[in-house]
């Protein structure tokens, strides 16, 4: 059969995708341009796919290929799941993509721009129970599994993040898919999608929440811990900062940072600084016989 990008996912979907190219005003250097679907997304350019997603709860997604992107290598995934709602622009990737371009800095810089393939999906406005990014496992699969073989993506080191209604979705996927994924930053999340804390034992977690949170309350990744902790032998490494004075948080595989603070936004400061990225880049999934590096 012959080989077209982004084939099984597009055509089960239907209608060719559009592809645009989109300024972001805190990362200078992106242009706005159009490019047919099946063109490679210039590197170091935020690349929207708006059209043709085939679904009325997920629209489109961001894709952000590494500025120094070659096609002979692999390239770990960062899958990022934002909130219900607002505008598939820029400015509503709630995620690195966003967040980290505004900062200067060469280790935050090479980090995020030049080391993932970011994938931000956008999910519409809608009711709550019919607007969870647990529920949408196997359109997320099938999109890592265009995103790892159009573009080289690796399939031993898919991330997955996400923030408020996108942290729900974080735990979520990641128990339903917990076979594809290497390491995981709920972010002011709740688990109610979940049914069975055991299975965070083996996965890397870091998770993040305000204490005062009274949107989605702290107590929801506090009980987490207590159920993944009950479960197994795991003991989660508690923070207060997303920015640790020292490299000992690099020896954990489970993390607790509590910010002492009022608000829902405890992901500006989780993904404006290096250290996230660098903890995740540590995990990959061990080789089994159906799964190679």
């Amino acid at each position: 059969m012959k080989h077209e990008p982004h084939g099984n996912f597009w055509r089960r979907i239907g209608a060719a995708a559009t592809l645009v190219v989109a300024g972001l005003q805190m990362a200078p250097g992106l242009i706005h341009a159009q490019v047919p679907v099946r063109e490679m997304p210039a590197p170091g350019k935020q690349v929207l796919v708006t059209e043709g997603m085939g679904t009325d709860v997920v629209d489109g997604y961001w894709l952000y290929l590494p500025r120094s992107f070659d096609k002979t290598k692999t390239w770990p995934v960062l899958v990022c799941l934002g909130g219900a709602g607002g505008e598939l622009t820029p400015t509503r990737a709630w995620g690195p993509s966003t967040y980290a371009f505004r900062r200067n800095g060469a280790e935050l810089d090479s980090l995020v721009k030049d080391t993932f393939i970011i994938v931000d999906p956008h999910l519409k406005a809608g009711p709550f129970w019919e607007r969870q990014w647990y529920d949408q496992t196997e359109l997320l699969g099938q999109l890592l599994d265009e995103v790892i073989r159009d573009y080289s993506g690796d399939a031993m080191r898919v991330y997955v993040t996400g923030t408020s209604r996108g942290g729900h979705g974080t735990w979520g996927f990641a128990e339903r898919a917990r076979d594809r994924i290497a390491a995981i930053a709920p972010v002011a999340g709740a688990t109610h999608g979940v049914s069975d804390f055991s299975g965070f034992a083996d996965l890397p977690v870091w998770i993040f929440h305000n204490t005062g949170d009274p949107t989605v309350a702290y107590s929801n990744s506090r009980n987490a811990v207590s159920k993944i902790e009950a479960t197994s032998t795991a003991r989660f490494h508690l923070l207060d900062s997303a920015a640790p004075d020292n490299d000992a948080f690099l020896t954990q595989k489970h993390i607790f940072t509590s910010f002492d603070r009022d608000g829902h936004d405890a992901w500006t400061e989780t993904y404006s600084q290096p250290h996230l990225y660098r903890w995740l880049l540590q995990f990959q999934l061990a080789p089994t016989p159906g799964r190679s590096p």
